[in-house]
């Protein structure tokens, strides 16, 4: 059996892994709509220069469309959305493991099949291995996205887990 303020410490920190795992999954997808969009455009802007050489047309349009290449191009490369998309894909299912190890957790304390000290060492070492997956990724912090996230997870995991701390 766990006591009241473990049991506490236990449902935050699932909350916490679950703001990790919404999170990361909208962050991959606003980078997978940054990836798609730029290259929408880089291949609009690419046909368009083609067609400024079979349909005359007034002198500045190609040089337009070749600085929004140069521009997207560099954008592309320095924002590098795919291979972000990949990372956060990776570590959005890793996170999603452990945030299913941590449910079990916490379905053992709520069967009241596990002690404090039990419960408190396999948070702990969960928790760890959520923040070295978290670590591994150079992209800053979406401060407005993650309290969306969080407050999307409160809504959710207190619907979910109406009993709940």
């Amino acid at each position: 059996m766990v006591t009241q303020q473990t049991r506490q410490h236990i449902w935050y920190r699932l909350l916490d892994i679950a703001r990790y795992v919404r999170y990361y999954d909208s962050l991959a997808t606003r980078y997978r709509r940054y990836w798609f969009w730029i290259n929408t455009v880089l291949a609009l802007s690419g046909t368009g220069v083609l067609a400024t050489f079979l349909i005359p047309i007034h002198d500045i349009v190609p040089h337009i469309m070749g600085a929004v290449i140069a521009v997207l191009t560099v954008w592309n490369l320095s924002l590098n959305p795919g291979e972000t998309v990949a990372a956060l894909k990776f570590i959005n299912r890793d996170i999603g493991m452990l945030e299913h190890e941590y449910r079990l957790l916490w379905e053992s304390i709520e069967s009241g099949q596990i002690e404090d000290a039990e419960a408190l060492r396999m948070s702990d070492a969960i928790l760890k291995r959520v923040h070295v997956l978290a670590s591994g990724l150079t992209i800053s912090t979406d401060n407005q996205l993650n309290q969306q996230c969080a407050e999307e997870v409160n809504m959710a995991e207190k619907e979910r887990y109406y009993h709940a701390a």
